[in-house]
């Protein structure tokens, strides 16, 4: 079964390379130079895994991030020229998987690709579940500080389970 990878950039000659050293390994690669095209995408795809730019011409990636966060749970990575520790944080925090600045080693994109694939698929061997598959559950409850229980009854009901 083929990979598809999404790669969104509005940065031709990145967008390129990443999905010629992608391609050289085996992936379907979805390529986009905006935002609006990627979404529709993901709509209509089953994609394994993202790439996304922060700053692309319609939306930002952070927000694109958001957005496919609200029904996927695939690795997002984020590559992008910003560089900044508050940058980073707010990827990592909006929902990526992995933060990638640029300029890059475009054979370390790769590794922390397969890397992020090999982690989704060995956590996931029933399928892509979706954040909306957890609502209701009887064991998902929100947790507030101060209000849940303590680490040790945490780990008491995990080893009950």
């Amino acid at each position: 079964m083929a990979t598809h990878i999404l790669v969104v950039d509005d940065e031709t000659a990145i967008a390129d390379l990443v999905e010629v050293y992608l391609k050289n390994e085996g992936f379907t690669i979805h390529k986009f130079y905006n935002a609006s095209d990627a979404l529709a995408c993901v709509r209509t795809t089953r994609l394994n895994l993202a790439v996304l730019d922060v700053m692309l011409p319609d939306m930002d990636g952070f927000t694109l991030c958001q957005r496919i966060r609200e029904d996927h749970l695939f690795p997002i990575i984020m590559l992008t020229a910003k560089v900044e520790d508050m940058d980073k944080i707010t990827g990592l925090t909006l929902g990526a998987d992995d933060y990638i600045t640029k300029p890059f080693n475009p054979l370390e994109l790769v590794a922390r690709v397969k890397t992020q694939l090999r982690r989704y698929t060995r956590y996931n061997q029933g399928g892509q579940p979706r954040p909306s598959d957890l609502q209701g559950h009887s064991q998902v409850r929100p947790v507030r500080r101060g209000t849940g229980p303590d680490a040790l009854g945490i780990l008491h009901s995990l080893v009950s389970m």
